[in-house]
């Protein structure tokens, strides 16, 4: 398996590259996001690694032009912007999931591992079709609205599918759609639940399908009443 690393600071690159290779991965590096794309197109990527303030094209223009072609790699983006609306447009570009700068080595190094675990799981048998909430999705070319849908939402929606009227934890969800250890310090999946409740909720804001339970986790239902 090999990462693309995009990271314009080249002290911060030096010491991920240091330390991704004494993980066993195999890794480049590029610098400015058009060299991003360029090796990307050229390279056998499992995994991109991708800064968002970047020279040049930023990594959101990156991602989003990566997803246009290819849904599988994983994109983990590196982004120091703090807002629920900055990480959601990430997540808009079609990333896997983001790390908040500054960061913390060993929480990197896991959620990179968990995300190339991913990788290896077995494909979903295509031809199947997912209702939720307010959306049918085709999974052959999984879209709504118009608006294509990456692995991670694909995945996320379908266990919560699998699971109609159960509580179901963060640590459950980060564990089963993501790969992560559930002791894992994200905000990832509230983030994506805000993200895939625009999709699947008549109101996002008063959800009815996919509803929070306050510091235990989320439950699905499939009617919208309990």
């Amino acid at each position: 398996m090999k990462i693309l690393l995009v990271e314009d600071e080249a002290h911060i690159a030096k010491g991920l590259l240091f330390n991704f290779k004494g993980q066993g991965w195999e890794v480049d590096w590029a610098e400015r996001g058009e060299q991003a794309l360029e090796m990307w197109a050229s390279g056998d990527y499992t995994l991109i690694v991708l800064d968002v303030m970047l020279p040049g094209i930023d990594g959101f223009e990156v991602a989003r032009r990566i997803r246009q072609v290819d849904g599988k790699i994983a994109i983990l983006m590196l982004t120091a912007l703090a807002a629920d609306e900055d990480r959601i447009a990430g997540l808009e570009c079609g990333v896997d999931d983001y790390v908040s700068k500054p960061f913390v080595l060993r929480e990197l190094l896991l959620r990179i591992a968990g995300l190339l675990r991913r990788t290896q799981w077995a494909p979903q048998s295509p031809g199947e079709v997912l209702n939720f909430g307010k959306a049918t999705i085709d999974l052959v070319k999984p879209m709504i609205d118009d608006t294509p849908l990456t692995r991670i939402e694909i995945d996320l929606l379908r266990y919560f599918a699998r699971n109609p009227g159960r509580l179901i934890s963060r640590e459950e969800l980060l564990k089963a759609v993501w790969g992560y250890e559930p002791d894992t310090l994200t905000r990832t999946v509230d983030t994506f639940i805000m993200r895939v409740r625009k999709f699947v909720e008549p109101e996002p804001s008063r959800p009815t399908y996919l509803r929070s339970v306050r510091g235990r986790g989320y439950i699905y239902l499939p009617t919208g009443k309990e």
